[in-house]
């Protein structure tokens, strides 16, 4: 353990003093803050993102390792077999070699502003390799590997990480196919309310089935200076994701002539993702539009290396593969693709009730098709740069209209007084259907036609309201021409955000702060209304009811209520459905985010063979058994005194370490458990990944509230800490203020930094 200590203690990086730097025209200032923020000052472009891809990678290299890899697949060639699903699953999805062609066609493009960003920041993050190749991070030396030198195609990899993370859509069409062959057309239908309009699957036409998504997503919303103290707009943005050890995001300044940009940036990728400038700010939620379908393709039933299109059998083109295995054979794999691209073997569900890969075995080919093959991604690139010089509405909208994948809405507000909003990202339009179930890939008729108009996407400038939300929610009217998906979350964050808004007359910081912290369920409120006219069976469940009555649905970590609401409502669903979907489709069916609401209203709608059980006294029947489960459950982990059961007890949260898991001792690079208020339904919303217990894996990544009326004091938390080195003081000191609702000044301007600078670096040029 010691030697463990000792070799982590001495890969932390240089913070102070002077590095030569071969590549830089002049030098460069790097001030970081007391919470270990970078404020980097360069005299040009050129040495700015040179500097800030050499400060990242002084405290994140081993994570932007992990990310290229986890794209890439070659895990296994560090870890071993232990990540060879991971490999597998990746390598199908063919990003590797879409990495490899992009920089082909921007090979040509060296002198474009983002291309020369890119190529920047690349050198900044291999000049920190070269020089510490004898002190890096603890993950190289327990693995024993060196990394290679950064290149177009890793920042690409990181890319594609981000878009396909959050572009999940085609796991739902998959689910809605599986329910139909499992249960038939109309019992599946049942389990979702229904829209009119046709689709198709295999050889029979189906409706589809409308979906509400259960999982959290994002919240971000700007209001004008007619709705605040100020007389300024605010901006709040916290994105919901995984919550990891070190954590995604990465909190830094960068300033030089013509720019000066603060707030957060991803591992691996130039620029400020999301943040302000000295003229506008932005904060970013995922839209949820539908950028991906799967084409069902028909095999040659007497050549299984053809598929159908048209008139003619086709040859798929075939993909070889080889997977480096550490402490093992290579692996040789072979890929399948159609004119559509891969044809699908599993699907990623994350160890979901103990499935890691769900494998897909059909007797027609699944192909995945995605709006990553279908566009240039360095696009994204150039759409940070311009947003991160952005002085304005019009210039706000031309570095949108780059940002072509990972489809996002973009709240907007300047220091002028104006809020606005667009949603980024190419949105197909289709041929025929809505791509809510495979489609057809034997015929031309489900294929794409283009993209949405630019001009034509949603957005809104001034709004009458004096404020705009957007919450994964569905944006645009039912009366809007295109489709832009049909997997949108459950609208009650939207909703409370709104009505908070709609509370106060003039916000200030403070209530931003208040309301990225509400705990109140709207959708509890709605579940209980079922709950509470339940007949007790006997005295303990008749208190658990009395306390529902009595709550005020706020998802506190001491609320009773919460824990009882909870695990009911998760033993209703088992009983209801586990059974009769089967264990596998079960897990499928409450990952997709089941409406339990539907279900109370609807329970005539129930999937069921027996008339007699469509009933609303079968509901209650189902409840009362449910309760029961759930009485017994928490009585055997908490005891008997229902008022001293606590939703924090169960609903808590660890930050895991990746390498935590290679032996005992390295789980002191983990930090936790923290027990956490809300749930995925709540404006601070948390969600889990398991059916077994409420172990939290993911939340607010960041908070970020924008001050316009002085950006300086605009606030932020984003945990677990700057630094992903276990000996940084950096490395989780923002657990505790995250977990407490508390913020730290987002600094700007420089006499502000120089106030509350810790240390010094000075990157000399060579």
């Amino acid at each position: 353990m010691s030697d463990i200590l000792e070799r982590v203690r001495a890969s932390l990086p240089q913070v102070s003093g002077e590095v030569a730097l071969g590549g830089l025209e002049q030098d460069v200032e790097v001030i970081r803050d007391k919470q270990g923020v970078p404020h980097i000052y360069a005299k040009n472009h050129g040495d700015l993102f040179m500097a800030q891809g050499f400060v990242m990678a002084q405290d994140r290299l081993w994570q932007m390792e992990l990310i290229r890899r986890s794209t890439n697949g070659t895990l296994s060639e560090v870890f071993g077999e232990s990540t060879l699903g991971s490999d597998v699953f990746y390598r199908n999805l063919g990003f590797n070699r879409l990495a490899e062609k992009v920089p082909a066609q921007a090979g040509g493009r060296n002198s474009e502003d983002h291309i020369a960003m890119l190529d920047a920041y690349n050198a900044g993050i291999n000049e920190y390799i070269s020089l510490n190749l004898e002190r890096l991070p603890i993950g190289f030396q327990l693995l024993q590997f060196k990394p290679e030198n950064f290149t177009t195609r890793d920042a690409l990899l990181s890319v594609l990480a981000v878009a396909f993370g959050l572009t999940d859509t085609n796991f739902y069409k998959l689910l809605r196919l599986d329910l139909i062959e499992k249960l038939g057309h109309k019992a599946a239908r049942s389990l979702y309310p229904v829209d009119g309009t046709p689709s198709y699957a295999g050889q029979t036409e189906y409706d589809y089935l409308a979906h509400h998504e259960g999982t959290a997503g994002s919240n971000n919303w700007v209001v004008s200076g007619r709705k605040s103290v100020s007389g300024k707009p605010l901006l709040a943005n916290d994105p919901h994701l995984m919550v990891t050890i070190p954590g995604l995001w990465y909190q830094n300044h960068l300033s030089a002539p013509d720019l000066s940009v603060a707030g957060f940036s991803l591992p691996g990728l130039p620029g400020v993702i999301i943040g302000h400038n000295e003229h506008i700010g932005w904060g970013c939620t995922n839209s949820c539009a539908d950028v991906q379908d799967l084409y069902i393709e028909r095999i040659n039933p007497e050549n299984p290396a053809q598929y159908r299109y048209g008139e003619r059998w086709v040859d798929f083109e075939v993909l070889k593969e080889t997977i480096e295995v550490k402490g093992g054979d290579p692996l040789e794999k072979e890929y399948l693709w159609s004119k559509h691209g891969p044809i699908l073997e599993s699907l990623f569900i994350g160890g979901l009730g103990g499935i890691s890969y769900l494998p897909i075995a059909r007797k027609y080919g699944i192909a995945y098709k995605s709006i990553e093959n279908e566009l240039d991604v360095s696009e994204l690139f150039a759409a940070i740069l311009l947003l991160n010089k952005a002085r304005n509405w019009n210039d706000f909208k031309e570095a949108v209209k780059h940002w072509t994948i990972a489809s996002q809405n973009i709240v907007y507000a300047d220091v002028d007084g104006n809020i606005g909003y667009y949603m980024s990202g190419k949105v197909p339009i289709r041929k025929r259907g809505e791509g809510v179930v495979p489609v057809p890939g034997w015929t031309d008729e489900y294929e794409w036609a283009g993209f949405i108009p630019f001009d034509e996407m949603p957005q809104s400038f001034n709004p009458g309201a004096e404020f705009i939300v957007t919450a994964n929610n569905r944006v645009v009217a039912p009366d809007y021409p295109y489709l832009i998906s049909h997997h949108y979350v459950d609208p009650s964050r939207a909703e409370r955000i709104t009505e908070l808004l709609q509370e106060t007359p003039k916000l200030g910081v403070e209530d931003f702060k208040r309301n990225q912290q509400d705990v109140f369920s709207r959708r509890a409120k709605d579940i209980c209304e079922y709950l509470v006219k339940v007949t007790p069976a006997n005295e303990q469940q008749r208190e658990a009811i009395e306390i529902l009555k009595n709550w005020d649905h706020q998802l506190r970590a001491e609320s009773s209520a919460a824990l009882i609401y909870q695990v009911w409502t998760r033993k209703f669903l088992e009983v209801l459905l586990h059974d009769r979907l089967g264990h596998t489709l079960y897990v499928q069916f409450m990952i997709a985010g089941q409406d339990i609401l539907h279900l109370l209203k609807h329970p005539s709608a129930w999937p069921s063979s027996e008339e007699s059980e469509l009933s609303t006294k079968f509901r209650e029947s189902m409840l009362r058994d449910s309760l029961q489960l759930a009485v017994d459950e928490i009585t055997a982990k908490h005891g008997n005194d229902l008022g001293s059961w606590r939703w924090g007890s169960e609903h808590h949260i660890t930050f895991r370490h990746p390498l935590s898991a290679l032996h005992p001792d390295l789980k002191m690079l983990n930090r936790g458990p923290f027990e956490l208020p809300g749930d995925n339904f709540t404006v601070n919303a948390l969600w889990r990944m398991s059916l077994d217990s409420f172990r939290c894996v993911g939340g607010a990544s960041f908070r970020m509230i924008l001050d316009f009326n002085d950006l300086g004091k605009s606030v932020a938390i984003a945990p677990p800490g700057q630094s992903g080195h276990p000996m940084s003081e950096h490395y989780s000191d923002r657990i505790d203020p995250w977990v407490k609702g508390e913020y730290h000044q987002m600094l700007f301007a420089r006499g502000d930094v120089e106030r509350e600078k810790k240390t010094t670096l000075v990157l000399r040029c060579k």
